[in-house]
């Protein structure tokens, strides 16, 4: 999943919520692309939303603000969310 996004390249705000907020719209791209093949609009709307969830967890436990990539807090947080559905819809 590595796609171009116009986020910015240090995250230079001492508050961490800005920051999470900087990269939220490549955060969001990233999810609907993932999740774009569901059916449904209510259980692609709720993965989405899961993965922006997943991601700010990563995001706070994150040691060096400055280094995080949407990609990287995104990844785990969609393999997670795939498994939660497989689970749920065999």
């Amino acid at each position: 999943m590595s796609t171009a996004f116009a986020v910015p390249s240090r995250v230079t705000s001492a508050d961490p919520r800005e920051s999470f907020l900087a990269l939220l719209p490549a955060i969001r791209a990233l999810a609907r692309a993932a999740f774009r093949s569901l059916r449904c609009p209510h259980d692609r709307e709720d993965a989405e939303a899961e993965v922006v969830g997943r991601a700010w967890e990563r995001f706070r436990l994150a040691r060096n603000l400055a280094a995080v990539i949407p990609d990287r807090l995104v990844a785990p947080a969609v393999a997670a969310v795939r498994l939660a559905l497989a689970r749920r819809h065999p």
